[in-house]
């Protein structure tokens, strides 16, 4: 009974949702999380100086959870979907729910960052973090999928070269390292009206 009415089971709206290439056939929930972290100790204002509440706050990665379903009563299955390998081995059949299990895990173990489109976002750089997948006999014919996806953020690095040696006003503060070679070591001369002693 499950097969016959998942395909028209997507209770978040007609849009086409996506993880990576894999076209999500039936939602049944999506939950969203934006957190921002917060310091916990106190932020310096005052008449003497104040500190950018920004400086001590930053988001936390994006994670998105969608509960979704495939089945091979669905037009779909008729079209058919490949089986990929997956870590631990290949899938157990070749059925078209099968196929799309198969093809999330294989996409989790790449590691690779993918592009989500859920009903009401849009995101880039998205992770596979955990997919559970519970099965029973009124299923046995559907994959019901919990997928959790969290965001990888990426940051843009770059590289800069200082001035000549020559033109540094501060050269003891802002010059590279130098290289002054191999210095020998010179004898100690005894302090004025003294001597020098060694245990």
């Amino acid at each position: 009974m499950a097969d016959l009415n998942i395909a028209g089971a997507d209770m978040v709206g007609l849009l086409s949702k996506k993880i990576g290439d894999i076209v999500v056939e039936a939602t049944i929930s999506e939950t969203f999380d934006d957190a921002l972290k917060i310091t916990s100790h106190p932020v310096e204002s005052g008449p003497f100086g104040k500190s950018a509440i920004s400086d001590h706050a930053f988001k936390q990665p994006l994670t998105v959870t969608m509960k979704c379903a495939w089945s091979n009563a669905s037009y779909q299955a008729l079209l058919g979907a490949q089986a990929k390998d997956v870590a631990n081995g290949k899938a157990a059949a070749d059925d078209y729910a099968t196929a799309i299990y198969s093809q999330l895990l294989s996409l989790q173990e790449s590691r690779e960052p993918v592009e989500v489109v859920t009903s009401r976002r849009r995101y880039g750089s998205m992770l596979i973090e955990k997919i559970g997948v519970e099965n029973n006999k009124e299923a046995s014919g559907a994959v019901f999928a919990t997928v959790t996806l969290r965001e990888v953020i990426v940051v843009q690095t770059r590289s800069t070269s200082l001035p000549p040696y020559a033109d540094q006003k501060e050269k003891d503060k802002t010059a590279d390292k130098q290289s002054l070679g191999v210095k020998a070591s010179r004898p100690v001369a005894a302090p004025k009206g003294g001597s020098l002693h060694w245990n």
